[in-house]
């Protein structure tokens, strides 16, 4: 979230500047001219580009709830991700694409971790280890699907439902608390 109005200035400069143009013609020299500010007060509020784009991610607020089943985990990501589509495949395809891949991660990680309560993981290593296993295996099956033009909504959510759903998860979950 946003701390200030000048973080938020900051970001909302950058995406009107990324609908005109590539992404990776925006460097931090363009932003603070088109702004007005020094580039020390720019690196004041962010690390660098990378950064900025995570906290737009962050600020854009994919709330993590305690959805009742894993396609619904995956569809609400895939649904964010095709609401901004031409911002995020152009994300995807730039320097900036870890920040996406990032955010991401901490969305299924989030996820995957409260679904998980349902089956009594007494060990929070272990839930912490599936969860991290799923999310970024999931993570990354769904972003090189959106990226590939010939995919859809639909079809990145019945790709992802061949690799893990709800029987599986179970599965998962049974062989860690019997031999891990």
């Amino acid at each position: 979230m946003a701390s200030s109005s000048l973080e938020n200035r900051i970001q909302e400069t950058f995406l009107k500047l990324a609908k005109k143009i590539p992404l990776e013609e925006i460097d931090v020299s363009k932003l603070c001219s088109v702004l007005k500010i020094t580039r020390q007060t720019f690196y004041y509020h962010y690390k660098n580009i990378y950064d900025l784009v995570l906290s737009i991610y962050i600020n854009k607020r994919l709330v993590t709830t305690n959805l009742a089943s894993i396609k619904e985990i995956i569809k609400e990501f895939v649904n964010f991700l095709y609401k901004d589509e031409m911002f995020n495949k152009e994300v995807a395809d730039s320097n900036a694409f870890l920040a996406l891949k990032d955010f991401s991660f901490s969305y299924f990680f989030q996820s995957f971790s409260l679904y998980l309560n349902k089956y009594d993981l007494i060990d929070s290593f272990k839930k912490r280890k599936i969860s991290k296993y799923l999310s970024y295996s999931i993570s990354d099956l769904i972003l090189d699907l959106f990226i590939d033009s010939s995919y859809d909504e639909n079809k990145i959510i019945d790709e992802c439902l061949l690799f893990i759903d709800d029987k599986i998860i179970e599965n998962i979950v049974i062989n860690f608390k019997n031999n891990v």
